[in-house]
C-alpha cells in the first residue's frame, strides 16, 4: 500500500521510501505495456479471489494496521500481495476568477 505524502511524493508503507509523483508517472509510463499484460494475466486469479472486509483480513493477518479510510475498504489477496480498494477524501484548491459588472 502506498500513500501520498505532504510533499507530493508517493510513500511506500512497506519501507517508507519515497519517490516523486513525476518519478512514479515516468515508471508507470515506461512499464505500461508490461503492467497491462500482468494485469490481464492476474485477471483469472482475481476472478477467483474473494473480496474481504477489514475484519476478515485482520483475522488472517492480525499484525496489520488500517487507516480510517482503509477500515471502510475492500481487500483482495492475490498471490503474496494484498490489494486494497477504498475511498479517500483529498483536499485541493483552485483559482476562481470573479468579474464585477458595473
Amino acid at each position: 500500500m502506498a500513500k501520498k505524502s505532504a510533499k507530493n511524493h508517493i510513500m511506500s508503507s512497506q519501507d517508507n521510501n519515497t519517490i516523486s509523483l513525476l518519478e512514479l508517472l515516468t515508471i508507470l509510463e515506461a512499464h505500461r505495456n508490461h503492467i497491462i499484460v500482468n494485469l490481464k494475466h492476474l485477471q483469472a486469479n482475481y476472478q477467483r479471489t474473494k473480496a474481504m472486509t477489514v475484519e476478515e483480513l485482520t483475522q488472517k493477518y492480525p499484525h496489520l494496521q488500517f487507516s480510517k479510510d482503509e477500515q471502510e475498504g475492500t481487500f483482495f489477496i492475490i498471490g503474496d500481495s494484498i490489494i486494497s480498494v477504498y475511498a479517500t477524501r483529498e483536499c485541493y484548491s483552485k483559482k476562481d476568477s470573479v468579474a464585477i459588472e458595473k
